[in-house]
């Protein structure tokens, strides 16, 4: 605060406040209280326990003595959450026969998501809402989320709006879903007499490579406690 005080110009914080109060045997809490005693301590305070000093439990609006604002007042900690990433959604349109049982899948990725702070996945696919709760995933990993629904009997195109909350915002994609009726595109029926006239016999035999072993990862998360001893110190 600044003020003028017995002529002097003087700045002071809320904790040179109550020390000068004191030099003073109380003369600046009768002129200034409500500054110097008030406003100035409750300006900026602990809400939290930190740097050596205690938190302030009691009231705010109200005059405080030399000793509380010594102890625990004119002093404080600005932070900020740390900005949560969005999450991001992977997908791609499909191709579907009639009247068919089906999956429909998204990728799903951005930040850290554990059981404390997952992610929900929900598909708006014609007049049903399917949803995907629980999501899990790594920093820098992903999740293959999916949902099971029956196509329309007739051909159309099926819009599938994704909307996936539990991120700094909810992110939102679509996915076009075409339904095909497949007997309207027969295979080729060869016959005898066809020809392929650009055949011709190879030098080597082919040789395909062939896959024999597949694997993959599920990551799972869950807390386990662990337990550190700290000695009470005191800032001095």
């Amino acid at each position: 605060m600044y003020i003028t005080y017995n002529g002097v110009k003087t700045a002071m914080t809320a904790t040179e406040a109550a020390l000068y109060n004191q030099l003073t045997g109380g003369d600046l809490i009768n002129k200034f209280g409500p500054l110097s005693h008030k406003n100035l301590p409750f300006a900026l305070f602990l809400e939290e326990d930190d740097l050596g000093y205690s938190a302030w439990t009691g009231a705010t609006d109200i005059k405080v003595t030399d000793s509380d604002i010594i102890k625990n007042l004119g002093v404080g900690i600005v932070s900020f959450k740390e900005k949560v990433p969005d999450t991001e959604i992977a997908a791609g349109d499909y191709d579907y026969r009639l009247d068919t049982d089906v999956y429909t899948s998204v990728t799903v990725s951005g930040g850290e998501h554990t059981p404390d702070n997952p992610v929900t996945v929900k598909f708006y696919i014609k007049n049903r809402v399917y949803t995907v709760r629980n999501v899990v995933f790594p920093e820098g990993g992903s999740q293959l989320v999916w949902c099971k629904w029956h196509t329309p009997t007739t051909e159309q195109t099926v819009n599938i709006r994704i909307v996936v909350t539990g991120g700094a915002s909810a992110s939102k994609t679509n996915i076009s879903a075409n339904i095909v009726d497949l007997s309207k595109n027969p295979p080729p029926d060869p016959t005898a007499y066809d020809r392929n006239d650009s055949f011709s016999i190879p030098t080597t035999v082919p040789m395909k490579p062939q896959k024999t072993l597949l694997s993959w990862s599920v990551w799972e998360s869950y807390w386990k406690s662990k337990w550190v001893w700290h000695s009470r110190w005191v800032w001095t």
